[in-house]
Parts: C-alpha cells; structure tokens; sequence
C-alpha cells in the first residue's frame, strides 16, 4: 500500500503536488481591479507579468519598456500585462469577409488591483516595499523606475524553472 502525502487532501490527485500555484500575469484575488484591452501595434514581443508603458506623444500605441526607454521620450508606466487569451487573435470568418485586414492584437493591461508580476533575476523584492522596474519590465527593489502607488504584496515565489514572481498591488493605498 502506498502512503499519501500529507499535504494531499482528498478529492486530490498528486499530479496537483507537481503543478505551479500562480504565474506571471495571473490576477491575484476576486477583487475589484480595473483592467483594459488595449490593441498592441508593436512587432516586439510581450510576456505576461511585465510592466508596459506608453509614449507621451499622443500615438496610442503601447510598447515595451524596452522600446520606450530606447526613445528619446520618458518613460510612462502604465501598468503590468495579464496573462489571457486576446493575443494573436485573427479576425472571426463569420463576420469578416475572406481577405479582410487582420485586427491588431488586442492586450490587457491591469492598471489597479493585484497581480503576479515577473521579477529581475537575482534581485530582491521587499514586502510592503515601493515597486521599482527596469527596461525590460521586470520587477525589483532596485529597477531604475518607479512604479507609482504600487507596492509589492508577497515576497517572491521561486518558478519550477528557476524564474521568480512576486504579487503586486496596483494603485495601492498604502502605497508611496
């Protein structure tokens, strides 16, 4: 007879023990947040759980923080990618002729609430701590920019694959 672990209740399988309990850019809790789908007209790629930022120059567009910081334009955060199935969508053949235009790509972006955020490898996210993030919109201690009003909710969870995540408050009260 084989023995249970302990931390497996009943109704639980064991394929439960090997699986991750969060991601980056998984919303954290059932309560209010605001979050808004955006179209991405970027060529460059974008992960789940960084913070995104937009040009000031009135264009619209949403790039990467790697994008902006290259502009000659400042850095304006404005708020951290979730994780759903919008990207890449093509254009539904029921309600789009054949050989109509592909829709751009359309992102959600959580600007208030909590979510699991991607953090810079090897650095140190404080509880309660102000959010900082660098260019490629990770998260840390030590970023280059400020994320306002944000503050990190957990200390960091270590990935399956060595990557780490920490929750992130968004427009936190208690926040700087």
């Amino acid at each position: 007879m084989s023995t249970i672990p302990l931390n497996v209740g009943i109704g639980q399988t064991t394929a439960n023990l090997y699986t991750e309990i969060a991601y980056a850019g998984l919303k954290f809790g059932l309560d209010y947040s605001l979050t808004v789908a955006l179209p991405y007209q970027q060529s460059d790629p974008v992960t789940a759980g960084l913070v995104l930022c937009v040009l000031p120059n009135g264009t619209g567009a949403l790039p990467s923080v790697a994008v902006a910081a290259a502009s000659s334009t400042t850095i304006v955060p404005f708020g951290i990618f979730v994780k759903d199935a919008l990207l890449d969508h093509a254009p539904d053949p029921l309600f789009f002729p054949t050989g109509a235009p592909l829709l751009p790509p359309v992102i959600s972006v959580m600007q208030r609430g909590k979510i699991w955020a991607q953090v810079t490898a090897g650095q140190t996210c404080t509880f309660d701590g102000p959010v900082k993030f660098n260019r490629d919109g990770t998260v840390s201690d030590t970023g280059a920019y400020l994320l306002p009003h944000a503050a990190f909710l957990s200390a960091p969870l270590t990935m399956n694959d060595g990557s780490q995540i920490v929750v992130v408050g968004l427009h936190d009260p208690m926040a700087a």
